[in-house]
């Protein structure tokens, strides 16, 4: 199971609970890779060997496998990174 995890509040104590939505059942796998400026996709964002602000990754791909459809891949590119 896919959930989306929010907190209601900003400002939030570190008692809060935070509220839990399911997105997508049946959910085995989910991976998230980022391109970088020097074209290298990475696991982190930002990276964890940079030395300054790394600000938006060209692209981020996202890749689920599901029970029922098997491996689903989608590319989003970035504007303005």
């Amino acid at each position: 199971m896919l959930y989306r995890v929010q907190w209601l509040t900003l400002d939030r104590a570190q008692d809060s609970e935070p509220a839990r939505v399911a997105l997508l059942e049946q959910v085995i796998k989910l991976e998230l890779r980022f391109l970088d400026t020097a074209n290298e996709w990475r696991t982190v964002w930002p990276p964890l060997t940079a030395t300054e602000d790394a600000g938006l990754p060209r692209a981020v791909e996202f890749s689920v496998e599901l029970e029922d459809w098997g491996r689903v891949t989608r590319l989003v590119a970035l504007t303005g990174a």
